[in-house]
């Protein structure tokens, strides 16, 4: 599956290692149709994510999506599933976000590149989420 317009734009400014698992990702075969619809946020989008339950941390400073380092770089994407075209969060497609997710595991492996994943999260299961660790990436 190449990645389409919406993915690659939301690669701008995104950690080279975790744009190489994108990459390498979109290239495995039999994984369902998927998108990269987030990549950085900046740290007011953070707080209001925090203000709407969707994000489970206290600190938006915490946030992987918001740039830091030097250069600042963003260290965490969220995909989504697409059915008809259209990015869905529903539940029924769980199977899906795993099978992606456990695509995204691989390839991280196969590059030897560390990444934590959503889906593997015993609080707050975050299936489209992926991220390159603090401890390694800063």
């Amino acid at each position: 599956m190449a990645l389409d317009k919406k993915s690659l734009k939301m690669l701008a400014g995104v950690h080279p290692d975790l744009v190489k698992v994108v990459k390498a990702v979109s290239e495995f075969k039999d994984l369902p149709q998927w998108q990269v619809t987030y990549g950085l946020r900046t740290l007011e989008q953070e707080k209001e994510m925090i203000r709407k339950g969707y994000s489970s941390l206290k600190n938006p400073m915490n946030c992987r999506h918001v740039p830091s380092g030097t250069p600042p770089l963003g260290h965490a994407i969220d995909i989504s599933v697409l059915v008809g075209g259209k990015p869905c969060w529903a539940n029924q497609y769980r199977s899906s976000y795993i099978k992606i997710g456990q695509a995204f595991q691989k390839a991280a492996q196969d590059l030897n590149i560390p990444l934590r994943s959503g889906f593997q999260w015993k609080t707050f299961l975050d299936l489209g989420h992926h991220e390159l660790p603090a401890a390694q990436y800063s």
